[in-house]
Parts: structure tokens; sequence; C-alpha cells
């Protein structure tokens, strides 16, 4: 029996490709051979004593993996295991053991255990079962046995392999990345994980994927490294497909004007566009993953109550959500902006919902627009139910508050006394209402202040506040009483707009804001400036109406006073006349003197019609020489002298020595004074005195007419030289004349390049006219005529301007468009308005030029057209209306149409350049 014990022995002892050793019952090692020894690296004597424990590896000992080896090998008799074993030097290797119960007489004695190293065979049958590269290096990196994968895929030797080119297929640029990847690897002890590309044997680059892990010494410095390599070229052209297409769909959606919100199966955020982070003040870091509730709640409008999220719809019953109308948007900031949205299912290819995505976009512009529709309707009716401009502005305060402002003031300019006049006020506070027309009244505005309502109406220009500072406030207020008054209404932000007449400022209207939290904007100032228009619009027509009633009754009395003015004196012609023819007058002689005089009194009639003619129709010329103004003066004296005399009236004249020349019209010079005497002859009583004088004042000669007669009321001085009107029209038909002699003597001035002006202390106070008349030639002015020819004008006035013509009538067109075309200016014309709105948005012309009566469209129609477009399409061109429609409601109803200009035909080339240069500077 020992023999065979010996034996037995012997033959484990020899055993070199295999670890035999004996364990006791607590697993302590009790025999070790030599294959042990080859195996493990410890000698017998310094494993006969370790715990058999010592030979697996920390994380297995931790589990506590030797310990349960041993309990199923003595509950099962033996018990098999594969795993990864570690060396004396530190090194781990593949292992097979079988562990096997020992006993002796029924007593348990121990564990026999073999072990043999299964890494080579491993590592075979991995790189046999895949398509792998399959690699090792020692410690630096440097290749520690051949790979033949490795060589088979980029076509090296395997000396290249083993002799420090084995990384040269990796693509340059990825050799850094590898390098660093490397490093930390080695630093941190976790595998190694990096992408780069390997070029195959046929030269081409290849995506591959490299994983690797360190074996490690007892010291933990790095041993060897065992990795693999395999190709991802498929997944990295999936990734780059998909990436290229995520690109496009983030590029769209960022360029897109609506916000995008796409949200998981479960509704959290995964996905906000730039425009979707502006309105909800979320970023898409900052958002992705949470409820979409809390990047996105939003409520009724009206009620203020949360609204059900379209998002919760669309996930609950899979269909789309169209447009939600009336709900607000609740920033991150807890500001709320009015919004649109709606909602659709993302289904993946199978049809199942994998997320929604939300549209929604910033409303705020639309509901300003349709409230501003709204309001500046109601302001309109208003408007047209005032009984006059007065009644209006106080209807649309009151309608502005509590709308536009907290309170609101209207304020206008008095042209009798030259001040401003408060004619209405309105407050949102009743208690404050009062004071502010305490305010008002206690202290009325300045013209010449430098702010508010004064420089509105000064300047025409609106003003903006939208933050009043205190010392604004100190800057505006008279005295200590004042800023507290002012103090005590609490403004916080106001605007001042212009109120406009036809041809100046007249008013203005001041909004204003109280501590409510609410401050203007530009676009405020845009409707405030919208209402004036309107109101302005409707005074200008109602303006017009009165004008134009006003010059249907002149024109009636008019023609009445021609009728009895020139039928009074042939009363006397011919009386006198058929008593000559009958030889019954009692005295030829005064008889004579008679009809002389009334035949002159009809001629002066005649020549007074004549003139006035030849004035509306631009024919009345000057014959311009070098004359004595004293000679001129003194022939009109001459004239007027008897007439004087017949009423006793005392005429005088007092010249200046030095009065010297000018250049002027002899003839005219005299009809201007010898009319300026004659009216004050006709308006002066018996007995009364006239006095011409004259006097040189630098280059100008200066002649006054002063009479002690009936005077001119203030209210009316503006008018005395209007064409056939005078101060009191009951007076020129008592005192006879047409009302035209100031009205001649007014252009004839003009035409010389001077002015005149009358002056009045008031009624039955006497009256002055001033002439002043230049003395050079170089300052003569003769006023232009609507029947002036064309002058010369620079053939690049109007250089590159794109200038589309619109008119019916072919002569007129080709004219107007030769004669721009003449200055610089390129011309598209069209006969029809139908063809001048698809013109005008394919070529975006500078200005459009349109007649207004045109047959099947007017221009009434083309203007409002175009003005529907879009301004990128030609909406807002500036726009001229070239008409013979040349009454003034015409040119109101062309403003309002939407043109900026009104010309009247014919038109000077003088005046289409003027206005086309004012339409687009």
């Amino acid at each position: 029996m020992k023999a065979a014990d010996d034996h037995f022995r012997l033959l484990v002892e020899s055993i070199k490709d295999y670890a035999i050793y004996v364990l006791d019952p607590a697993g302590i090692v009790r025999s070790w051979n030599e294959g042990a020894q080859r195996l493990k690296g410890y000698t017998a004597d310094e494993a006969i004593g370790m715990p058999f424990a010592t030979f697996f590896t920390p994380e297995d000992r931790a589990s506590g993996k030797p310990q349960h080896l041993l309990a199923m090998a003595l509950q099962n008799g033996r018990h098999e295991d594969n795993g990864w074993r570690v060396r004396k030097d530190g090194s781990q290797f593949w292992a097979n053991a079988l562990i096997t119960a020992l006993f002796e007489n029924g007593r348990h004695v121990g564990f026999a255990k073999v072990t043999r190293d299964l890494t080579d065979r491993a590592y075979r049958a991995f790189v046999e079962a895949t398509h792998s590269i399959v690699w090792g290096t020692d410690a630096t990196g440097r290749p520690n046995a051949d790979s033949p994968t490795w060589r088979e895929f980029t076509g090296q030797s395997e000396e290249q392999w083993r002799t420090g080119d084995a990384w040269d297929p990796i693509h340059v640029d990825d050799r850094a990345r590898l390098a660093d990847a490397w490093a930390a690897a080695k630093a941190s002890g976790m595998p190694l994980d990096v992408e780069l590309r390997l070029r195959r044997h046929d030269g081409e680059y290849v995506w591959m994927a490299t994983r690797a892990v360190s074996f490690r010494n007892a010291d933990g410095s790095v041993r060897e490294w065992f990795g693999v390599t395999f190709d991802i070229s498929d997944r990295k052209l999936a990734e780059l497909d998909r990436e290229r297409a995520l690109d496009l769909l983030r590029t769209t959606l960022r360029s897109i004007g609506d916000a995008v919100i796409s949200t998981d199966a479960t509704g959290a955020v995964a996905f906000m566009n730039p425009v979707a982070e502006r309105l909800t003040a979320w970023t898409t870091n900052e958002a992705r993953g949470r409820r979409l509730h809390d990047v996105f709640p939003i409520f009724n409008e009206e009620t203020g109550a949360t609204v059900e999220n379209p998002v919760d719809k669309v996930l609950r019953e899979g269909v789309v959500v169209g447009l939600a109308n009336h709900t607000v948007l609740q920033r991150r900031d807890g500001s709320r902006v009015p919004i649109d949205d709606s909602a659709a299912p993302i289904r993946n290819d199978a049809g199942l919902l994998e997320g929604v995505v939300l549209v929604f976009r910033d409303a705020s512009e639309e509901k300003r627009n349709y409230y501003r529709r709204i309001f500046l309707a109601r302001a309109t009716e208003e408007i047209a139910a005032a009984l006059d401009y007065r009644d209006a502005l106080r209807r649309v305060a009151k309608l502005a508050c509590p709308r536009m402002a907290d309170w609101v003031s209207v304020e206008i300019l008095d042209p009798a006394s030259g001040k401003l006049q408060q004619i209405a006020v309105e407050h949102v506070d009743p208690t404050k209402f009062a004071l502010a027309q305490e305010l008002a009244r206690r202290y009325p505005s300045d013209l010449d202040a430098p702010t508010g309502a004064p420089n509105v109406i000064r300047t025409g220009r609106s003003e903006l506040y939208a933050e009043i500072p205190r010392a604004l406030l100190e800057a505006i207020a008279k005295d200590a009483e004042h800023l507290r008054l002012i103090g005590d209404l609490h403004l916080q932000s106001a605007m001042v707009v212009p109120l406009r007449g036809a041809r100046e400022v007249f008013g203005a209207i001041t909004f204003c804001f109280a501590d409510d939290g609410r401050r203007y904007t530009e676009d405020d100032v845009q409707l405030a400036e919208e209402l004036s228009e309107r109101i302005s619009l409707m005074i200008e027509r109602r303006r017009v109406e009165e004008q134009a009633e006003l010059a249907n009754r002149m024109k009636d009395e008019f023609l009445a006073t021609v009728s009895h003015e020139l039928r009074t004196p042939l009363q006397a012609i011919l009386g006198y006349g058929a008593m000559l023819q009958q030889k019954v007058a009692p005295d030829p002689d005064r008889a004579l003197a008679v009809i002389m005089r009334n035949a002159e009194a009809q001629a002066r009639l005649i020549d007074d019609l004549l003139d006035m003619s030849r004035i509306l129709s631009g024919k009345l010329r000057l014959k311009l020489a070098r004359i004595e103004v004293s000679s001129a003066l003194s022939a009109a004296l001459d004239a007027m002298e008897p007439a004087a005399t017949a009423r006793d009236q005392q005429l005088t004249l007092d010249i200046d020595d030095d009065l010297g020349f000018i250049f002027g019209d002899f003839d005219r010079l005299q009809q201007i004074v010898w009319n300026l005497l004659s009216n004050a002859v006709k308006f002066t009583q018996r007995g009364g005195s006239i006095a011409v004088r004259a006097k040189r004042l630098g280059s100008s000669v200066r002649i006054e007419v002063t009479d002690t007669g009936r005077g001119i009321p203030t209210d009316q001085l503006s008018s005395v030289f209007d064409r056939f009107r005078q101060a009191d029209g009951s007076s020129t038909r008592a005192h006879g004349g047409l009302g035209l002699g100031l009205a001649i003597v007014k252009y004839l001035v003009e035409a010389h390049g001077g002015t005149v002006a009358a002056e009045s202390p008031g009624p039955d106070r006497g009256a002055t006219f001033v002439v002043s008349l230049p003395t050079h030639l170089d300052a003569l002015a003769q006023p232009p005529s609507p029947r002036q020819a064309p002058g010369m004008l620079s053939g690049n006035a109007l250089k590159g301007v794109r200038v589309l013509l619109v008119d019916d009538d072919d002569d007129t067109r080709q004219y107007v468009a030769d004669a721009l075309a003449a200055v610089g200016a390129r011309v598209e014309q069209s006969g029809t308005a139908a063809v001048a709105l698809q013109l005008l948005q394919q070529q975006r012309p500078d200005v459009l030029i349109s007649d207004i009566g045109m047959p099947h469209e007017d221009g009434y129609v083309l203007i409002r057209s175009v003005r529907a477009l879009p301004p990128d399409r030609g909406g807002d061109v500036p726009a001229i209306a070239l008409t013979a429609y040349a009454r003034r409601e015409d040119i109101v109803k062309a403003q309002e149409a939407g043109f900026q200009r009104h010309l009247a035909k014919p038109a000077t080339v003088e005046q289409l350049l003027e206005a086309i240069k004012s339409c687009i500077s």
C-alpha cells in the first residue's frame, strides 16, 4: 500500500501542466506539485500553509467565492469551476479547477484540487468565434504576442506588427485621442474605450471601436493589456445619416418663426428650439426631462383658469389637437404672453406613440392689432356721431380711459388768443378727476414749455416717456403747489401726440398711466397717432364741407355783386344817353360827365375781373424796368385825389428824399397804390384823412397807406386779401366793388418779390396796409402758376429712381413718362390698375404715380389693393395721385385711400419732381 502511495505521489509531482495540490478542511494548502509551482509561481515552501483563497482575484475573495467552491465540493463530492486566478506576480489567467472532497473512514479530511490554464484555449475560441481584431501589448503598448486578425485586417507583416510599426494604420488625426484615452485608462484602472479610424489592407480607413483591459502587478502597475477592435463603420454611417437629418431638422426648427417643443412618450421635455426657449424663458438643458406642465403652463386669457395642455390630449387620445385661441403662457419669470398653440403625435415605424411635438407662437401682435382695430372702430363711431370736433375730442378722451390711459388731456391752440385751451380731461379715478380739472384750471399750459403738449404743437412730433422721472415733473412744475398737485396724480408713464390740420398742428392729446405698472411703448404711440389722424381727418372733412359751403355762398354772392356792380353804372349811362339822344337833358355837360364817370367805373370793374382771370390762369406778366418809386406814388395819388376831395377827405403824401428806384412794373406799382387808396377812400367817412408814407429800409422800400376809416376786426385781418371777400360783405355792396382789389394787390406785390399786410386796432379805429418791395432785380420772384412751362431741370434729379406710372390716357401717360425720364427716372408704364398691381409686385418701384379716374378699376381701387399687400410685396410703396379731380374733398379722399401726395392736372415737371422727392426722402 505504501508503495502505491509513493507511486501516486511521484506521478502527481511529475505532472507539469496541471497544478495538483491538497487542502485541509479549512482550505489551507498541505501539498504542492511542480505543475502548481509552474502555473501559479509559488514554490512548495511558499505555498504550503497558505489559504488557497490567495489564488483568487480580490473581487472573488470579497464575494466569498473560495469558501463557496469548497462548500459545493463537500456537499456534492466534487465541483468544477472556470474563472480568473492570480499568479504570484499578480498576473491573471483563465483556469479550469476541479475540487474533490477527501474522506478517510467516513471522516472529512480535506480536498484535492486540480487546476489547468485555459487562457490560450479561451483566447483561440474567442478569436475564432468573433470577427473582431484581438491583440495584446505590454505595459508600454508594444505588442507582446502575435495578432493574426490585426495583420489580416491591416495587411501588415508579423515583423511590422512586432517591431514598432503596429500603430501606423491608425489615422494620424486619431492618434492623439487614442494616446489620451490610453493614459486615462492606465491612470484610472478603467477599461480603454475609444473609437478611431483604422486603415484597411486596401488603403481605405474604416471606423473601428477599441476596448481593452489592463492586467496589473501586485503594486497596481500595468503589466499588460488585452484588447479587441471591431468594425463600427455601419453604425457610424447610420449615425452620420441620423446626425445629418437631425442637423437639418434642428436648423429648420431653429430658423422657423414658431416655437417648437418635443416630448417623450411620458410628456417630459426632450427638445426646445430657440423661439421656445425665448418664449418660455427656459433653456433646453434646464427643461430637458421636466414635465411639460412645469415648462409650459397655460391659462385662459379671459378667466385666468388653468386650461388643459394640448400635449396631454395627444398622449391620451393620439390625435392632432388643432390651433387653440384665447390662451396665455406663463413664462418662467411669471410674466404672461398670449399664444396660439397646437400639438401632434410622434409615431415610430410601428405606429407606436413615441412622443408629441408642440408648436406655438407669440400672438401678442395679433392680439394688439385685434384690440386696436376694435378700439379704432369704436373711436371712429364716436367721432362720426360728434356734433363738432370739440365734441369728438371729448368723446375720444372718454373712450381712451382706461383702454389707453388712466388720465387723458386734450388741448388745442386758440387762434384768437394764441393760447392753449384744454377742452377735455378724463381720469379713471373719479376722486382724481376733479384734481385733474383743478390742475388744468390753475396751471394752464405755457406755449413756450420745453416738453409736453406745447412742444408737440410747436414741433409736430410725438413725445414718449416710458418712465416719468422726478426731474421731469420738477422741470414742468411752476411752483411747489403745482408739483404737489402733479405728484398726487401718481403719473408713471406718458405719451403726447399732435392733432394736425390741413396746414398746421392745432392741438395735442396727452395720455398718462398712473401706478398700475403699465408703461407706454412705440406701439402705443403708433396707436395714439392713428387715433389722432382719424380725428384730424374728421376735422378736415368738416372743414372741407364748411369751406365748400362758404365757397358756394361766396360764389352766389359774387355773381350777385357782379350783376349789381355792372348794372348800376349802366343805369346812369343808358338813362343820360337816352336823354342826350332825345335832346331833353337839362344839363348836357353834367350828363356827359356822369356817363364818363360811370363808364370809367365799369371799365375798372371789368379790368379787375380781367386781372383776376389772368392771375388764376397764370397769364399776368410784369413789364420790369428801373422805375422811380416816388413817380408811381404821385401818379396814383393824383388819380385818387378827385375822389377823396369829393368826400372831403384829406389825402397826404410823405416820401423820403432817398426813396430812389426799384426794378418793377410802373403801371402795376401804380395799380397797387391806387387799389389801396381806393379801398381807403371807400371805407373812410366823409371828412376823414388818408396818408401815404414811403421810406427806404436797407434793400427794400416800405409803403404805408393809413386811413381813419371803419377799421378791421382782429379776427378778420387774415381774410381781407382773399378773393371775393372783404371784412364786411354788406359793406362791399354798400360801397360798391367786387371785393377783388386787395386780392389783386397781394398778387402784384408778391409778383414783385414783396409782402403786404393789413393792420388795424379794431372796428372804427382805422386801418394801415403795409407794402414792402425789394430794390434789387435778384430779389424779384414771379410766383409759379399752374400753367407755367417747366423750367430746365437737372437730368440727374431722379437718377436711378424707379417709377410705376398708371394712367389710361396714352398721351398723358407718355408725356409724364418722357418728362420723368428726362430727369433720370426709370419709368414703367401701365394703362390699367390690374396690370399695374402685377408690375408693382414684380418690380418693386420706389414710387407709384397713378391717375384716379380710370375705367374698370380706378385709382382708389388700385391703392387700396396695394396697401392690402405685405411690405415685402410692395404694400408700403410711396404713392402720388395725379388727377384732374382737384377739389379739396378729392385731396382728402385720395389721402384716406392711401396716397401720400395729391397733384392736380396739369402738373409741371417741377411739381412732380418735388412730390416724388418728398415721398422717397
